[in-house]
């Protein structure tokens, strides 16, 4: 039933405040998973093998300048000891950490490495990163060195920090993702309960303006009796005072009639006695002469 303040409140659905946080934070949480899980495993892996090229590099200018001085010193029977050479070149100083292959190339791009014992579809699966240098004797290219530098370690090691920081991203998009549904869910809380005292309320008014409503139309009921009685005895009232007028008037001619008649009967009585008294003293006047 409606009132004057407008239809009470139904129970109504219920708030869906955590559902539509939690639908905008989902691809939150993804997206911080994936910053935080790739950001620190691809910045090590980029510095890794930045710095396995930047050894690669040192390295092949390091043995450019040994072919180099053997070129000088030798120019035409360096390339035809090239397998002593490079056994020399291989172990020369120490073996150098994360140096998985050196080749040597001539002028026209032909390795001086005759032995045969060199794998390269395995060095090709490796994880490896090329430097290579240039050999100039009288600004003459006589050779070029190019170094395979290892990544596996970086490798391993981004793959490790991939899974240490993914499991950290997991747990910072967990929090990102939990905290504020948790606080949404004692918001949505808060307000259902007010909504609820609201309902209620609005439901108390109502009944509050309904007992009003019947208690006006009662009183109304009870006023309309009252005027029609008032009216009733005002009407009585009226016709007890016509008649009462009525009956005075009748009063005041019936006394007027009496007082008429009686006046009118005595003076003629008076004048009757008066004539009479007159002849009698008449009579005795003449009777005395």
């Amino acid at each position: 039933m409606a009132d004057a303040n407008g239809p009470r409140l139904g129970p109504g659905p219920r708030l869906r405040l955590r559902g539509y946080l939690g639908a905008r934070l989902g691809p939150l949480a993804l997206l911080l998973v994936a910053v935080v899980a790739i950001s620190a495993p691809v910045a090590f892996y980029v510095l890794g093998t930045r710095s396995a090229r930047v050894q690669a590099r040192a390295t092949a200018e390091q043995f450019a300048a040994v072919v180099r001085h053997e070129a000088e010193q030798r120019p035409l029977l360096w390339k035809y000891d090239s397998p002593k050479m490079l056994a020399h070149l291989r172990t020369y100083d120490d073996p150098l950490e994360h140096i998985e292959h050196i080749a040597v190339l001539d002028e026209q791009g032909r390795s001086i490495d005759r032995s045969g014992d060199v794998d390269h579809a395995a060095l090709a699966a490796l994880p490896v990163v090329w430097e290579h240098a240039t050999v100039l004797v009288n600004n003459h290219q006589v050779a070029e060195i190019w170094v395979a530098a290892s990544t596996a370690e970086v490798r391993a090691g981004a793959l490790r920090m991939l899974a240490a920081f993914g499991l950290l991203g997991a747990a910072l998009a967990g929090l990102m993702y939990w905290l504020p549904l948790r606080a949404m869910g004692r918001v949505e809380q808060e307000i259902e309960a007010l909504l609820g005292q609201l309902r209620e309320s609005r439901g108390a008014l109502g009944a509050l303006a309904e007992s009003l409503e019947q208690q006006v139309e009662a009183r109304s009921s009870d006023l309309s009796r009252a005027l029609a009685e008032l009216k009733d005895k005002e009407q009585n009232l009226r016709e007890l005072s016509t008649r009462a007028v009525s009956m005075q008037e009748a009063e005041r001619r019936e006394i007027a009639r009496e007082l008429h008649d009686s006046a009118g009967q005595s003076l003629t009585a008076i004048r009757i006695h008066m004539q009479l008294i007159e002849g009698l003293a008449g009579q005795a006047g003449a009777g005395a002469a």
